[in-house]
């Protein structure tokens, strides 16, 4: 395959690991907010540290103009889902022509977001590479291994497949599908319940299956959310429930982070919820299924995060610690 020009919109933890590893294969350029993020790329690299080691020379621009003239054949978009709108309103007036729009974003509603914006080429998925921001110009790389699955929201599969072999020459294990909707809601499923009960235990993730309390509560979310697929006619790629019954069986290495966003509330930032056990919430509410503990937990949810913005604005110190 020819070495494609590819735009990683958003180049913090997933971004910065996927931006690192496609740089392989691939003339990659960052666009990311974080003047200091993209400074401390231009001048010393992209460093991941953790599972994987390495540094990779990959321009980075804050800027949009920066782009202007460039004909990227490709556009992975990594931002958190509250700013992939802002983010590609930027960015499409200095885009040329029609690149693939990659999404492998947390959460459900993505999609939809850039169909409304552009008429280009969409491909969706999901990945369970796991990477956390340590500082500007420094991502770690918490997870690598697992199978990522994408495949058209919008386009011939023919014509858009190209990506995900990409993805796999470069050192991402994928697989290319016509419809990854089954990965996608299993893996929705999943983060639509662990992140926000993660930060409800303190971002303490053995709580979830320590816990028996606790593990009734993920497990109730979680036949929630199959019955939302199962209403939408989707067929689950795995159990959600697996890796949790897994994990409780002492089959597999205790979990070392309790998901993205307990780190986000930990550090006073606006979470995903919307985007995850809120679209849930919504999608069962359209289809008539009865989801109580899901919107319990968004509810709380949605308070928690209002609680850390309110102290955040009145200058209080962080009162929830800081997940390692």
């Amino acid at each position: 395959m020819s070495r494609q020009k590819i735009l990683v919109v958003g180049g913090g933890a997933i971004g910065g690991v996927f931006a690192s590893f496609l740089s392989k294969v691939s003339e990659v350029t960052v666009f990311d907010v974080n003047q200091a993020h993209v400074d401390a790329i231009n001048a010393d690299g992209l460093r991941l540290s953790g599972v994987t080691e390495s540094v990779v020379q990959v321009k980075a621009v804050c800027d949009p103009a920066e782009l202007a003239g460039i004909q990227f054949d490709g556009v992975m978009v990594s931002v958190k889902g509250m700013f992939t709108r802002p983010a590609l309103e930027s960015l499409i007036p200095h885009l040329q022509g029609s690149p693939v729009l990659f999404t492998i974003q947390n959460g459900l509603g993505n999609v939809e977001i850039l169909e409304e914006l552009v008429d280009w080429p969409i491909l969706h998925g999901i990945t369970l590479e796991g990477g956390q921001m340590i500082e500007p110009g420094h991502v770690k790389h918490l997870v690598h291994g697992e199978e990522s699955w994408i495949g058209p929201a919008r386009g011939g599969f023919d014509d858009t497949r190209w990506f995900g072999e990409l993805m796999d020459e470069s050192g991402i294990k994928t697989r290319t599908v016509a419809d990854p909707s089954g990965a996608i809601w299993s893996k929705f499923i999943f983060n639509s319940t662990l992140n926000p009960v993660g930060v409800l235990v303190r971002g303490v993730p053995e709580v979830m299956y320590q816990s028996d309390e606790i593990y009734e509560l993920v497990n109730g979310m979680m036949q929630e959310g199959i019955e939302v697929a199962h209403a939408l006619g989707i067929e689950l790629l795995f159990d959600p429930m697996h890796f949790i019954n897994d994990l409780r069986s002492g089959k597999i290495p205790p979990l070392k982070h309790a998901g993205s966003m307990s780190y986000d509330i930990a550090e006073g930032r606006a979470t995903e919820i919307e985007f995850l056990t809120g679209y849930m919430v919504r999608k069962a509410d359209e289809l008539g299924v009865a989801v109580p503990i899901s919107r319990s937990v968004y509810r709380l949810l949605v308070g928690t995060e209002l609680g850390v913005a309110i102290r955040k604005d009145n200058g209080e110190r962080r009162q929830t610690p800081k997940v390692i």
